[in-house]
């Protein structure tokens, strides 16, 4: 993946990880979705730390 490639990606998922956030806010969520919107969340969370430490073993941090 090149530099251009992890900052895009980087700032797609910060966008796709607010819109969870506010996606999981919200009260009207069902207890079915609940489970399913949360895993999606910490795999979302988890993908973004990765590019985090990519960018900064690459210096662009």
């Amino acid at each position: 993946m090149t530099n251009l490639e992890l900052q895009q990606r980087y700032e797609e998922l910060e966008n796709r990880i607010h819109k969870g956030a506010d996606y999981l806010d919200n009260p009207f969520l069902s207890e079915g979705e609940r489970p399913k919107a949360e895993q999606l969340y910490v795999e979302l969370c988890a993908e973004y730390i990765r590019i985090q430490k990519k960018m900064k073993e690459r210096g662009m941090w």
